[in-house]
Protein backbone atom coordinates (compact mmCIF):
# COMPACT_ATOMS: atom_id res chain seq x y z
CA UNK A 1 0.00 0.00 0.00
CA UNK A 2 2.70 2.51 0.56
CA UNK A 3 4.79 1.41 -2.56
CA UNK A 4 2.20 2.58 -4.82
CA UNK A 5 2.04 6.01 -2.37
CA UNK A 6 5.42 6.52 -3.06
CA UNK A 7 4.99 6.10 -7.29
CA UNK A 8 2.75 8.54 -7.28
CA UNK A 9 4.26 10.77 -5.04
CA UNK A 10 7.43 10.33 -7.54
CA UNK A 11 5.64 10.32 -10.36
CA UNK A 12 3.72 13.84 -9.36
CA UNK A 13 7.85 15.44 -7.95
CA UNK A 14 8.86 14.44 -11.60
CA UNK A 15 6.09 16.44 -13.64
CA UNK A 16 7.43 19.35 -11.59
CA UNK A 17 11.13 19.00 -12.17
CA UNK A 18 10.21 18.47 -16.17
CA UNK A 19 7.70 21.32 -16.37
CA UNK A 20 9.38 23.88 -18.77
CA UNK A 21 9.80 27.39 -16.86
CA UNK A 22 7.93 30.35 -18.91
CA UNK A 23 10.48 31.95 -21.32
CA UNK A 24 10.86 35.60 -21.30
CA UNK A 25 11.32 37.17 -24.12
CA UNK A 26 13.77 40.48 -24.16
CA UNK A 27 12.14 43.04 -25.68
CA UNK A 28 12.62 47.22 -25.58
CA UNK A 29 9.80 49.73 -25.15
CA UNK A 30 10.51 53.12 -27.22
CA UNK A 31 8.96 56.23 -25.28
CA UNK A 32 8.38 59.07 -27.63
CA UNK A 33 10.47 61.75 -25.62
CA UNK A 34 12.38 62.26 -21.77
CA UNK A 35 10.31 60.23 -19.38
CA UNK A 36 7.37 62.96 -18.24
CA UNK A 37 4.33 61.93 -16.28
CA UNK A 38 2.65 60.20 -18.76
CA UNK A 39 5.22 57.64 -19.53
CA UNK A 40 5.36 56.30 -15.40
CA UNK A 41 2.14 53.74 -16.24
CA UNK A 42 5.27 52.29 -18.36
CA UNK A 43 7.27 52.48 -15.01
CA UNK A 44 4.68 50.97 -12.70
CA UNK A 45 4.00 48.22 -15.00
CA UNK A 46 7.67 47.13 -14.71
CA UNK A 47 8.41 48.03 -11.00
CA UNK A 48 4.89 45.57 -10.18
CA UNK A 49 5.93 43.08 -12.31
CA UNK A 50 3.48 43.03 -15.00
CA UNK A 51 5.68 42.47 -17.84
CA UNK A 52 7.85 39.71 -16.48
CA UNK A 53 4.59 37.88 -15.46
CA UNK A 54 3.70 37.97 -18.95
CA UNK A 55 7.01 36.65 -20.07
CA UNK A 56 8.14 40.11 -21.32
CA UNK A 57 12.17 41.66 -19.77
CA UNK A 58 10.81 45.12 -20.99
CA UNK A 59 14.16 47.52 -21.37
CA UNK A 60 12.54 50.95 -21.72
CA UNK A 61 14.12 53.44 -23.46
CA UNK A 62 13.76 57.48 -23.66
CA UNK A 63 12.85 58.63 -27.29
CA UNK A 64 14.03 61.40 -29.24
CA UNK A 65 10.09 62.41 -30.47
CA UNK A 66 7.26 60.40 -32.31
CA UNK A 67 9.06 60.71 -35.68
CA UNK A 68 12.26 59.23 -34.25
CA UNK A 69 10.43 56.29 -32.14
CA UNK A 70 8.51 55.42 -35.33
CA UNK A 71 11.36 54.89 -37.48
CA UNK A 72 13.41 53.11 -34.76
CA UNK A 73 10.44 50.30 -34.66
CA UNK A 74 9.59 50.52 -38.48
CA UNK A 75 13.95 49.53 -38.99
CA UNK A 76 13.85 47.08 -36.03
CA UNK A 77 16.24 48.55 -33.63
CA UNK A 78 13.03 48.67 -30.93
CA UNK A 79 10.20 46.03 -30.45
CA UNK A 80 7.50 48.59 -29.47
CA UNK A 81 7.21 52.40 -29.12
CA UNK A 82 4.80 54.84 -27.63
CA UNK A 83 4.31 57.45 -30.19
CA UNK A 84 1.77 59.66 -31.41
CA UNK A 85 -0.80 58.30 -33.47
CA UNK A 86 -0.50 60.68 -36.34
CA UNK A 87 2.81 60.81 -37.12
CA UNK A 88 3.02 56.77 -36.94
CA UNK A 89 0.15 56.30 -39.25
CA UNK A 90 1.92 59.64 -41.91
CA UNK A 91 5.00 57.12 -41.45
CA UNK A 92 3.25 54.08 -41.85
CA UNK A 93 1.97 55.71 -45.27
CA UNK A 94 5.36 56.54 -46.50
CA UNK A 95 6.28 52.98 -45.89
CA UNK A 96 7.22 52.80 -42.72
CA UNK A 97 6.07 48.70 -41.42
CA UNK A 98 4.65 49.98 -38.34
CA UNK A 99 1.25 49.19 -36.92
CA UNK A 100 -0.92 51.51 -34.24
CA UNK A 101 -2.06 49.03 -31.89
CA UNK A 102 -4.23 51.17 -29.39
CA UNK A 103 -4.44 54.83 -28.30
CA UNK A 104 -3.82 55.63 -24.79
CA UNK A 105 -4.34 58.84 -24.23
CA UNK A 106 -7.90 59.75 -24.49
CA UNK A 107 -7.34 63.73 -24.55
CA UNK A 108 -4.06 65.34 -25.71
CA UNK A 109 -2.15 67.26 -23.13
CA UNK A 110 -1.43 69.73 -26.25
CA UNK A 111 -2.24 73.12 -25.58
CA UNK A 112 -1.91 76.79 -26.72
CA UNK A 113 0.99 79.04 -24.42
CA UNK A 114 1.16 82.37 -25.13
CA UNK A 115 4.09 85.33 -23.63
CA UNK A 116 2.74 85.74 -19.94
CA UNK A 117 3.41 89.84 -20.68
CA UNK A 118 0.55 89.75 -23.78
CA UNK A 119 -3.38 89.94 -23.20
CA UNK A 120 -4.50 86.47 -24.83
CA UNK A 121 -7.28 87.14 -27.63
CA UNK A 122 -7.72 85.49 -30.84
CA UNK A 123 -4.53 85.26 -33.51
CA UNK A 124 -4.48 88.19 -35.60
CA UNK A 125 -6.60 87.58 -38.89
CA UNK A 126 -8.92 84.83 -37.48
CA UNK A 127 -11.65 87.09 -35.89
CA UNK A 128 -14.06 85.09 -38.04
CA UNK A 129 -13.22 81.59 -37.17
CA UNK A 130 -14.11 80.17 -33.75
CA UNK A 131 -11.49 78.35 -31.16
CA UNK A 132 -13.12 75.32 -30.02
CA UNK A 133 -12.26 71.75 -27.93
CA UNK A 134 -13.17 68.07 -29.79
CA UNK A 135 -15.77 66.53 -28.56
CA UNK A 136 -15.40 62.17 -28.47
CA UNK A 137 -16.93 62.81 -32.16
CA UNK A 138 -13.96 64.39 -33.43
CA UNK A 139 -16.37 67.53 -34.18
CA UNK A 140 -15.65 70.68 -32.93
CA UNK A 141 -17.72 71.91 -29.85
CA UNK A 142 -20.74 73.35 -31.49
CA UNK A 143 -20.39 71.86 -34.87
CA UNK A 144 -22.12 68.78 -36.82
CA UNK A 145 -21.81 67.15 -39.91
CA UNK A 146 -22.08 69.73 -43.06
CA UNK A 147 -21.17 72.72 -40.78
CA UNK A 148 -17.93 74.51 -40.81
CA UNK A 149 -18.79 77.34 -38.08
CA UNK A 150 -20.52 77.44 -35.36
CA UNK A 151 -22.37 80.57 -36.52
CA UNK A 152 -23.83 78.29 -39.73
Amino acid sequence: MKKPMILALLAAVSTLHFTPAMAVDKVTLRLDWSTIGYHSPFYLAAERGYYKDAGLDVDIQEGKGSGNTVQLIGNGADTFGYADAAVAAKSASQGVPVKVVMGIIRKSPASIAYPLDQKAGRPQGQDDHQLSRPRRTGLPTGLSEGRRHADD
